[in-house]
């Protein structure tokens, strides 16, 4: 009798075994991987189906975040003939069919789940998370200001979770958002936004650039010393200000991209080349009335010349004879 119930409570372990053996199997069909990408990544996102697919019809589908309708199909693969066959997901343009995985190229708002059949029957569902990790205001940043820094990430549930790391590793804080308030110079360096699920982490980098924030000293005047009155220096001190304030605004004027002080030499070089044009000009006009003058004087001479001589041929035949 005891042979008996042991030889039943023996049937009854190797049982439930066999269902632990079937269920594991089954899960290991459905669980998948999780893949982070970040939003304006150039290279294209590589999701494998995690099955053998060679000779076998493949079948990639598409579900959005928050959508409870079915799957909608992005690619499949006849394994006989080779011949592929487009769907109506959003990523279908972008996405190529290589071998057993699905590359899409210039992902953004590809966040979801996708999941890949081989010869009808699932093999894998794997999630894709979307990261945005930005900086407002944009960088370079003035010391002293304030600043946010963002990391969200978008995907199918559960999310991970999200932390930020400063310069150095250091955590400084543990969602995904980040207020400096002021800006210092110590924040200047390269960010980390770290992502964890489960054992899996990744980290985006973001650089963050500071301007220090620069003052111009006053110089105390040697000759203040001789006259400590209080009103006196307050007067030095002002005008000092003012001067520098002026002369920092007159160092730092441009146009056109260029300097004052390589304005100044093309502005020397401009009004000497007016100046050598007006001269040239007014030499110009001046021959030119001198060569008038000149040609006038010489008519007039050989007018004169021309009246002497027939009044001298006239006065030389002497008076007229009377007749006799």
């Amino acid at each position: 009798m005891l042979s008996r119930q042991e030889g039943c409570a023996t049937d009854k372990v190797s049982n439930m075994n066999n269902y632990w053996i079937v269920f594991a199997l089954c899960i290991s069909h459905v669980i998948g991987e999780a893949i982070y990408s970040r939003i304006g990544r150039p290279d294209a996102v590589k999701i494998k189906c995690g099955a053998k697919t060679s000779n076998m019809d493949v079948e990639w589908s598409y579900q959005a975040v928050g959508s409870s309708g079915p799957p909608i199909m992005i690619n499949s693969l006849n394994g006989k003939s080779g011949k592929q066959r487009k769907g109506t997901a959003p990523m279908v343009n972008r996405a190529i069919l290589r071998e057993s995985s699905l590359e899409i190229q210039a992902v953004e708002t590809d966040a979801g789940q996708y999941i890949c059949k081989v010869n009808r029957e699932e093999k894998g569902s794997h999630s894709l998370y979307m990261i945005s990790v930005t900086v407002n205001p944009p960088s370079p940043l003035d010391e002293g200001s304030q600043a946010t820094l963002n990391c969200q990430v978008s995907g199918p549930s559960p999310l991970p979770s999200v932390e930020w790391l400063r310069p150095g590793g250091v955590v400084a804080g543990d969602s995904g958002m980040v207020s400096l308030n002021p800006v210092a110079l110590t924040d200047h360096g390269e960010w980390s936004c770290r992502i964890s699920q489960g054992e899996k982490t990744q980290d985006e980098s973001l650089t963050v650039y500071i301007k220090a924030h620069t003052t111009t000293p006053v110089k105390s005047d040697p000759d203040s010393i001789s006259h400590p009155s209080r009103s006196g220096l307050e007067n030095q001190a002002t005008h000092r200000t003012s001067w520098d304030a002026g002369s920092q605004n007159v160092t730092d004027w441009s146009m056109l991209g260029l300097s004052l002080w390589v304005w100044l030499p093309i502005g020397a070089g401009g009004l000497g080349l007016i100046v050598l044009l007006v001269t040239g000009v007014f030499l110009l006009c001046r021959n030119r009335r001198m060569k008038k003058r000149r040609q006038k004087i010489r008519n007039n001479g050989e007018l004169l010349k021309a009246n002497y001589c027939q009044c001298k041929s006239t006065t030389s035949e002497g008076p007229p004879q009377k007749r006799t």
